[in-house]
């Protein structure tokens, strides 16, 4: 029984992972052990987060092994490689599905994201292998989420049209960012973040104007405070949004 486990180990993970991902031999019965009930409640699970219960359970059961001193630090790092092997591509998979669709959870996000690098901190996934690759991956998604998310609750002041335009442009990125285009909240989100930027820039226009228009009738030179308003209205219109306050404030100033 122990040699055709070991045979069956041996092939399994030198034939599971398209990029080799080959694992260490069940080197004692206690591996062994682990590695044929990873196989079955872990791998062999086709629910998501029935796998997940199970591969907790097994994680928590070595922690206690070895917490206890009962393995080796090499005989605990080998049922860690078992129980990490069967469950990465799993949790890769879950995290791809979650990012392909249309709705996304910021909380599940955040859990993909912990979870992947849970995995990743045993440490025990070849830097070359599918499993850390697609791990990373997972990961900075969910980084790039958040970031996006940052930026679609932002509300900075803008006092210039380069500086919305540097919004723009970042708004821009994320929406056609993949997987990230796929959310439609996050994009949308990052439409509002767009227009309040540029509402504000507005505001801040409008009273520029209007601050000119009010000393026009009073100033020993209109022609120099009309041609710094004609200067302030370029620089706003080169955002191609035009804006009901910033038009009215810039026609009182020509009114004079």
């Amino acid at each position: 029984m122990a040699v055709s486990l070991i045979v069956f180990v041996v092939l399994y993970f030198a034939n599971k992972d398209e990029a080799k991902d080959v694992g260490h031999i069940a080197k004692t019965k206690y591996v062994e052990k682990i590695a044929d009930r990873a196989e079955k409640v872990i791998d062999k699970v086709d629910d998501y987060n029935q796998a997940k219960l199970n591969f907790i359970d097994l994680e928590n059961e070595i922690l206690a092994e070895k917490a206890m001193g009962n393995r080796s630090e090499e005989e605990i790092k080998n049922a860690q490689e078992f129980i990490v092997f069967y469950f990465a591509p799993k949790h890769i998979k879950h995290a791809n599905e979650h990012y392909a669709g249309s709705e996304w959870s910021t909380e599940e996000v955040m859990e993909i994201k912990t979870v992947a690098q849970r995995l990743l901190d045993y440490q025990v996934i070849e830097d070359s292998a599918a499993n850390r690759i697609g791990l990373n991956k997972v990961i900075t998604v969910a980084d790039h989420y958040a970031e996006a998310r940052a930026l679609a609750s932002s509300s900075r002041r803008y006092s210039s049209a380069a500086q919305v335009e540097s919004i723009m442009s970042e708004v821009k990125a994320y929406k056609n960012e993949d997987p990230l285009k796929n959310c439609t909240q996050l994009r949308n989100d990052l439409d509002g973040a767009v227009n309040r930027a540029v509402n504000n820039y507005a505001s801040s226009v409008a009273g520029q104007l209007n601050s000119i228009a009010n000393q026009m009738a009073s100033s020993d030179d209109p022609g120099a405070l009309r041609q710094k308003a004609d200067g302030i209205y370029r620089e706003f219109s080169t955002l191609g949004r035009p804006n009901s306050a910033v038009s009215a404030a810039y026609n009182r100033v020509k009114s004079f």
